[in-house]
């Protein structure tokens, strides 16, 4: 549990950090302590994509992180420790029965994150995929070793730049990490409910309730939950902006969309959510779309190449699209003996 701990404060560090600088990049405008901490492991999780293309994600990698880290630290000090003053103010405001609900549920996650994971989707390929990307990056036409190995979850890529394989081998608990993430955000908003009777406020601040089902998934790396826990925090900004959305905020739903997407393509349909802000605030919006459009399209060109390395199809599981010959690429009987129609709306 120690352990867990230290490994967690650092990748709160890191997230916090990298969190900020996509911030300031996309002049997000953003104050919320665990907004902050996801985009930051939306940052990490692409850095770490762009590195598996060319390398292993192993201590060469933590290295990287590490100075990006200092950096950031150095240069942003005094505007990085008021987002932790703000938060602890958030914590510090907290009805008291809540404070205790947050300590229990502290414990309680750190608690099921060291037992063993009963997750079958964890022995059979999620740890080995984690391990593929720690000791060799993307591996050209890993898919054929098995073909569970071609979906290479964006969460997954996450839970390899986070799980310190140099040194411990049991750190993969990054679910746990984003399950505290989605808690505190729905305490904090709960508690705000009690002044403003938000009804918004309310139904993600009753998210704690799911806990009963989502502690089946914390004590692996299992890329459902961060789906839960993100799509909830969308829909609550997407409900509140709807018709009178900012530049900032239609760019952070459209991030955490993002995210979700590269973390599960199934999810394809929530892109919906984006359109509809657009549309309702099209005059407003359309001159000032550049920026998370640019961030859009690096997003699809990772998801392809990522693909194409590990499958030799740039939209994997579907063999529609192909960029030439590969003599590594899966082949499609292989697919078609895998995935049918039913089995491809659940991947």
């Amino acid at each position: 549990m120690l352990l867990i701990i230290i490994s967690w404060i650092y990748i709160l560090f890191t997230t916090i950090n990298l969190g900020f600088a996509l911030d300031k990049i996309m002049r997000l405008k953003n104050r919320n302590f665990v907004i902050t901490s996801i985009l930051g492991l939306f940052s990490v999780t692409i850095l770490a994509s762009l590195w598996a293309v060319f390398d292993r994600i192993n201590i060469e990698f933590q290295l990287f992180i590490l100075l990006v880290n200092i950096l950031l630290s150095l240069k942003y000090k005094t505007e990085i420790l008021l987002v932790y003053t703000s938060f602890l103010h958030d914590l510090k405001i907290l009805d008291k029965k809540l404070q205790f609900f947050l300590g229990i549920l502290f414990l309680l996650i750190i608690a099921q994150c060291s037992s063993i994971p009963n997750i079958i989707d964890n022995e059979s390929y999620y740890i080995q995929t984690i391990k593929w990307i720690n000791e060799y990056g993307f591996v050209k036409g890993l898919a054929n070793l098995h073909i569970f190995f071609g979906q290479v979850s964006g969460w997954h890529i996450a839970q390899s730049a986070f799980n310190f394989s140099f040194l411990y081998k049991n750190l993969n608990d990054l679910s746990g990490f984003c399950l505290l993430l989605g808690n505190v955000f729905a305490t904090v908003k709960l508690n705000e409910y009690f002044s403003n009777s938000n009804k918004n406020y309310l139904i993600i601040g009753l998210l704690p309730l799911a806990n009963v089902y989502f502690f089946q998934l914390i004590s692996a790396p299992s890329p459902d939950l961060p789906i839960y826990i993100f799509v909830l925090i969308s829909f609550f900004y997407f409900i509140e902006s709807l018709k009178n959305c900012s530049i900032s905020t239609f760019n952070l739903i459209s991030l955490l969309i993002l995210f979700v997407l590269y973390i599960k393509i199934s999810s394809f349909a929530l892109v919906v959510i984006p359109i509809l802000i657009l549309v309702f605030n099209l005059q407003k919006l359309s001159s000032k779309i550049v920026p998370i459009a640019i961030t859009g399209l690096l997003v699809l060109l990772l998801f392809i190449v990522k693909n194409t390395i590990i499958t030799g199809f740039p939209l994997y599981p579907t063999t529609y699209l192909q960029f030439g010959e590969f003599d590594y690429r899966l082949p499609k009987n292989v697919i078609s003996f895998f995935f049918n129609d039913a089995q491809l709306k659940q991947f």
